[in-house]
């Protein structure tokens, strides 16, 4: 079965951000890079691939470089960044259950964002996306981690980018609450029930936290995504970019 491949007009795109290929790599980055999407997308293994791509484990091991240097990060911030700012932002997680394999072996001496909860060994994607679904920002944690502190780093980095944020009640904090006032934010996030005074919020508005849902079912129908068996955070990190790309940035 054939892979589609990326389109050289959307490739140059982004080839820029990628490093420039010595004389041993004979693999075209556009077949990387397409080939890598393929193997996320369908939770397949990378030696299923055709060897009319070329060697399965140097495109492997290229995009696994790549990965590690922040490459495919770069691509997804640069699309990101395009977004206009919107009037409003949400913020959520999703916890993933990580495979046996990727808590296996020796890892690359970095963490691999896996903890151990209720659930098992899980990974949890806090995602950061504005009401006119785009995604903004990601991060991954353990699943141990709460979602209010998950989130942190995420809405500080993002600030500018909004000008209400829209969460569900886990992240109703006194903390997040001063910090998004601080920085002059609107506040739209139901108090939780044992609030001495319940802060009214914008009933309306919070309807359209389901599109930050769908969002979550629409990356975890890539099994790659689904099953989490990479060993490192850099590969899965890069497999949701691979995601987001597809899915709301049309790089196919």
């Amino acid at each position: 079965m054939g892979i589609p491949l990326i389109s050289k007009r959307q490739f140059n795109r982004f080839s820029k951000y990628l490093p420039v290929p010595s004389n041993a790599e004979k693999i075209d980055g556009r077949v990387v890079l397409s080939c890598a999407i393929w193997v996320v997308e369908g939770g397949r293994s990378w030696s299923d691939l055709a060897e009319i791509y070329g060697n399965y484990d140097s495109i492997r091991r290229r995009f696994a470089r790549w990965s590690k240097n922040g490459n495919i990060r770069k691509i997804f911030s640069a699309l990101s960044l395009k977004a206009k700012k919107r009037s409003a932002a949400m913020v959520d997680s999703t916890t993933i259950k990580a495979h046996r394999t990727s808590a296996s072996l020796k890892s690359d001496g970095k963490a691999r964002e896996i903890g151990r909860s209720a659930g098992g060994l899980t990974t949890k994607i806090h995602f950061l996306a504005n009401i006119e679904k785009i995604p903004l920002d990601f991060s991954l944690s353990g699943g141990q981690v709460h979602d209010a502190k998950g989130c942190e780093e995420l809405i500080h980095k993002n600030i500018s980018r909004f000008k209400t944020l829209l969460t569900d009640k886990a992240y109703d904090s006194d903390k997040l609450r001063s910090y998004l006032r601080a920085a002059g934010k609107k506040i739209c996030i139901p108090p939780k029930c044992n609030r001495k005074h319940h802060d009214d919020y914008d009933r309306d508005l919070y309807k359209d936290r389901s599109i930050i849902e769908n969002m979550f079912s629409w990356i975890k129908d890539w099994k790659g995504i689904a099953l989490r068996c990479c060993r490192s955070a850099h590969m899965f990190d890069s497999s949701v970019c691979l995601a987001l790309m597809v899915l709301f940035f049309n790089v196919r």
